[in-house]
């Protein structure tokens, strides 16, 4: 049965998660928790109530063995295992997230992509082939691939939401600005980037 953990926990891990790395290639052995919430811009104390959620990984007085903390964090948020993820509609920003060094080192892996264009088809972005899109689920059963990146035009965005869930995905990252209608077994995240531009001009011209 899937933990009822709070959104803003699971994102406060992989931030923890990311201040661990850091400390490790300093090669630091132990931390406090005063130590990463002070990292992180957080209470100690609720570094100390996020943690306890999942079982208890320091010693009173001593803290946290860096390493030990930081394999337990990436098991939590499933960074312990390889990650699959296609990408429909290789535009600009596709075309960016292919060429993302970061995808090459990490647990997340694009392996596929798709696109209408035909001129674009047969193409390689950083060794990852664009395919037709009426190909898709063809080729994302075969993969077994659980997580997509929509990067489509906002009017196709619903149809490309539509043709992932039904090629098996259960989780969607969209970059599309539209809001996408999925069943409530399906997660989806809305990476809306002129929302946030709006939301710095606002700090910018009220501060």
């Amino acid at each position: 049965m899937m933990l009822k953990i709070p959104e803003k926990t699971i994102e406060r891990l992989c931030l923890y998660s990311r201040i661990l790395s850091l400390m490790e290639s300093e090669d630091r052995v132990s931390v406090s928790s005063y130590e990463i919430g002070e990292k992180a811009d957080i209470l100690d104390t609720q570094v100390r109530k996020d943690l306890s959620l999942f079982g208890q990984f320091g010693v009173t007085g001593k803290g946290y063995k860096i390493k030990n903390l930081k394999g337990k964090i990436e098991e939590i948020i499933g960074k312990d295992s390889i990650w699959k993820i296609a990408v429909i509609g290789v535009g600009n920003l596709g075309s960016a997230l292919l060429a993302y060094p970061g995808f090459k080192k990490g647990c997340f892996k694009i392996t596929l992509a798709f696109d209408s264009d035909p001129s674009k088809i047969g193409q390689k972005i950083e060794g990852v082939e664009i395919h037709d899109i009426e190909e898709i689920e063809k080729f994302l059963k075969k993969n077994k691939i659980k997580i997509g990146i929509i990067a489509t035009p906002q009017e196709e965005a619903q149809k490309a939401a539509n043709r992932l869930i039904r090629a098996g995905i259960k989780a969607l990252l969209n970059f599309a600005p539209a809001s996408i209608s999925v069943p409530s077994d399906i997660k989806i995240i809305d990476i809306d980037l002129t929302a946030r531009l709006e939301t710095l001009a606002f700090f910018l011209t009220h501060k």
